[in-house]
């Protein structure tokens, strides 16, 4: 009984916390691993809803990332540094990088409101 409780917690907990933010995509959760200019179509073809998530997104998925499951790697943001580049997440260190650069290839997670 204990543990049917708690797992009912930590399901509303969970349904609260992604009422508040961004909720990523029912699995396949990453896209794929791509340049820049290709990120947001990636996310297209999972929905039509899904877009890249903006630097903000991208630091409250990591704060979250063992809700998650997201692997330790860098992803895109929508969020642009200039017109050659774009800010990355790196899920391991939680380190967002503008070094981006938009033609170098990185992985790809796609949000949806």
């Amino acid at each position: 009984l204990n543990v049917s409780r708690a797992r009912r917690e930590a399901e509303r907990r969970r349904t609260a916390l992604f009422s508040k933010v961004v909720a990523p995509l029912p699995m396949p959760r990453e896209a794929g691993y791509s340049t820049h200019s290709v990120a947001g179509s990636l996310c297209r073809t999972q929905d039509s809803e899904a877009r890249l998530p903006n630097r903000d997104e991208l630091s409250s998925i990591f704060y979250n990332k063992l809700l998650l499951d997201i692997p330790a790697t860098v992803y895109w943001s929508s969020s642009f540094v200039d017109e050659n580049g774009a800010w990355v997440q790196d899920t391991g260190s939680g380190y967002q990088m503008p070094q981006g650069r938009k033609n170098d290839s990185r992985h790809v997670w796609c949000v949806r409101r």
